[in-house]
């Protein structure tokens, strides 16, 4: 089934290259373990935190991160992390795995977005890699942006002043 996903993932990416800048922006999704709808959004169910997906490293690499890599090598624009918790982190404030493996490791160049509301903390998941956040529109996310690249975004404006 992984296999099966990857060449299909892979086809749509390399097959929408020719197209406008517009269609060649991509997200691939959920960045791995997505596999339960119960019990990822702890508020719903009146828990303190959702479930993890424990995964050891070894099958980490050879199940979940393979599809991923592939579609990084076929170009995809950003990767989006899901609700979930993986080895008792959130995944998008999950630095092993945001900045650790997809980046570091996997060299993925473009941008890390949060699913609707998946975003846990501010500055502790800017720094671990999450660039964008996907929000209802609260006040606390007016932005719709993660404090990374607002820090990222003054930095340059000021570097003007």
């Amino acid at each position: 089934m992984v296999y099966q996903t990857l060449r299909i993932v892979e086809h749509t990416l390399l097959k929408s290259q020719d197209k406008s800048a517009y269609t060649n922006f991509r997200t691939v999704k959920h960045l791995v373990a997505n596999e339960q709808e119960h019990f990822r959004q702890p508020h719903e169910w009146g828990l303190a935190n959702s479930l993890s997906a424990n995964i050891d490293d070894r099958t980490m690499h050879e199940l979940y991160l393979w599809p991923f890599g592939d579609s990084i090598k076929a170009g995809v624009a950003s990767i989006m992390c899901s609700y979930n918790m993986i080895n008792n982190s959130y995944a998008c404030g999950n630095s092993k795995l945001l900045n650790g493996l997809v980046r570091d490791e996997m060299g993925f160049q473009g941008f890390v977005m949060s699913d609707w509301l998946a975003q846990r903390s501010g500055v502790s998941t800017a720094l671990a890699g999450l660039d964008v956040c996907e929000t209802f529109g609260s006040l606390n996310h007016a932005f719709f942006l993660c404090q990374r690249e607002l820090i990222s975004t003054l930095f340059g404006i000021l570097s003007f002043v």
